[in-house]
C-alpha cells in the first residue's frame, strides 16, 4: 500500500515539475521562438524562369537568367516532355560546360536534373566569381543551352523550369 501511494506521489510530482517548466517557458519572452523572416534559410528555392522550347535535331536553345548574388548554390532544371518528334539524347551546358546528357524518350516524361556551384566559379556565374571590373555590372547572366545531337538527337517541345536553392 505504502508503495503504490508512494509511485502515485512520484507520478504527480513529475507532473507537476512539467507543467511548472512548460509555463516558464510561455512565460519568459527569450525563450521564445524568434520573429526572423522565414526566407533566409539554406535550401529556399528561387525560380529564374521557365518556357518551353521546340528542337529539331542539330539545334541548340540557349536560355539567359541572371543570378545577382555572391551565395554559392544548387542549380536545378525541371524538364516536362511534351511530344517526341524524334526520341534521342539531349543535352544540357551551363554557362558553355556539359553538366547533363539525357536520354528523352516516352517513358520518362519529366526530369529533374540539380548541379551544385560552389564559391560561384564551377557553374554559376555570380559577383564573387567575376573579376572586380567586371562585378559593378548590374547582371550577371549565366546561360543554360539545350543542344540536340545531329544523328541521334531529341526532337519535340519541352517544358523548362529553372530554380536556384540557397540562401537567397
Amino acid at each position: 500500500m505504502e508503495l503504490k501511494k508512494l509511485i502515485v506521489a512520484e507520478i504527480v510530482l513529475v507532473a507537476v515539475i512539467l507543467i511548472v517548466v512548460m509555463v516558464v517557458i510561455e512565460g519568459v519572452p527569450y525563450l521564445e521562438a524568434s520573429q526572423q523572416n522565414p526566407s533566409v534559410s539554406m535550401y529556399q528555392e528561387r525560380e529564374y524562369d521557365k518556357g518551353n522550347v521546340t528542337l529539331a535535331r542539330g539545334e541548340n536553345a540557349r536560355i539567359r537568367f541572371n543570378y545577382s548574388t555572391y551565395d554559392p548554390s544548387i542549380l536545378v532544371i525541371e524538364l516536362s516532355f511534351q511530344s517526341w518528334q524524334s526520341p534521342g539524347n539531349l543535352t544540357l551546358l551551363c554557362n558553355g560546360k556539359t553538366f547533363a546528357s539525357i536520354m528523352a524518350t516516352p517513358e520518362k516524361p519529366t526530369v529533374s536534373l540539380s548541379v551544385i556551384s560552389v564559391s560561384g566559379q564551377d557553374w554559376l556565374r555570380t559577383y564573387s566569381s567575376t573579376a572586380p571590373s567586371t562585378a559593378s555590372n548590374s547582371t550577371l547572366d549565366n546561360e543554360i543551352t539545350f543542344s540536340s545531337e545531329p544523328l541521334n538527337g531529341y526532337a519535340g517541345t519541352f517544358n523548362y523550369r529553372i530554380a536556384v536553392k540557397g540562401s537567397l
